[in-house]
């Protein structure tokens, strides 16, 4: 099974990298500003990240935008897996519609009141979309728990909370947005209790993992990579976040598309390691 780790990984940070901040469950902030806090936030914004505030401001800015979009790259050993999505992060729970590869590879997810959907031809359920429980303990529920579907929604602002160092780098155009680089180094071990990755998965990490973030003037992430070498493969995984603000409607499957009986995992596979 160590190969399904070292591909499980690489997905689970990049189910990670979707909560990179915005996906906090704050009461405090508004959509549309001009109230102190958001002047507050705007002010706070023009002095550098540290390593006492990283997570806490990016969180802020994305909650205070309400939505985004954002695409993923995830490449290791010579395979390439794309997805996009986009997050609603405006109330209590944050609303998220994610679709990774295509066609008959093809899987897409909702997550939407603290449910979680998932659709995928490959499983060839009765229905469309097959609800599920991240927190189960075996099946499908296991699984996706295993890559990160389990996370509480502020899981990685927590690790960025624990960041060790935060280097400021140049500023950049990415996209066409004025951006400043960062790099950030989190300890695995923390990244791994933060991400409730199982003990074999988490013994691949290395001891500290590099975050690098472009943000814009406003501290929310405009672009993210991330370098992981697993048993001497790397995978590098590359996400933009775009269109803040803009109008996004998250919403759970019709009820007569949704099953909840799962099918039939492979013999032996459910975990990441034996």
């Amino acid at each position: 099974m160590k190969k399904r780790t070292l591909t499980t990984l690489p997905a689970a940070f990049a189910l990670a990298a979707m909560a990179l901040t915005g996906c906090g469950s704050s009461d405090s902030g508004s959509d549309n500003g001009g109230s102190d806090s958001s002047n507050s936030s705007k002010a706070e914004s023009n002095k550098p990240l540290t390593s006492a505030d990283f997570g806490t401001r990016l969180q802020a800015a994305q909650k205070d935008a309400g939505s985004y979009k954002f695409t993923m790259e995830t490449g290791m050993a010579q395979q390439t897996q794309t997805g996009s999505g986009e997050a609603k992060v405006d109330g209590d729970k944050p609303a998220v519609h994610l679709t990774m590869g295509s066609g008959e590879q093809a899987i897409e997810t909702i997550t939407v009141d603290g449910l979680y959907f998932i659709k995928a031809p490959m499983f060839g359920t009765d229905k469309p979309w097959l609800k599920i429980d991240p927190n189960a303990k075996t099946g499908f529920g296991a699984l996706v728990g295993q890559m990160g579907g389990n996370q509480d929604p502020t899981s990685l602002s927590k690790a960025f909370a624990k960041v060790t160092k935060v280097e400021k780098g140049a500023e950049e155009d990415i996209d066409g947005v004025s951006a400043t680089k960062y790099t950030v180094t989190i300890a695995g071990a923390d990244l791994a209790e933060t991400l409730k990755l199982p003990a074999e998965a988490a013994g691949f990490l290395p001891k500290e993992i590099n975050y690098d973030i472009w943000v814009d003037g406003e501290d929310r992430p405009v672009q993210m990579i991330t370098k992981l070498a697993v048993q001497g493969q790397e995978s590098t995984t590359t996400m933009k976040f775009t269109d803040y603000g803009s109008d996004v409607d998250v919403e759970a499957p019709p009820a007569d598309q949704v099953t909840t009986k799962e099918p039939s995992l492979p013999s032996g596979v459910t975990k990441l390691a034996p």
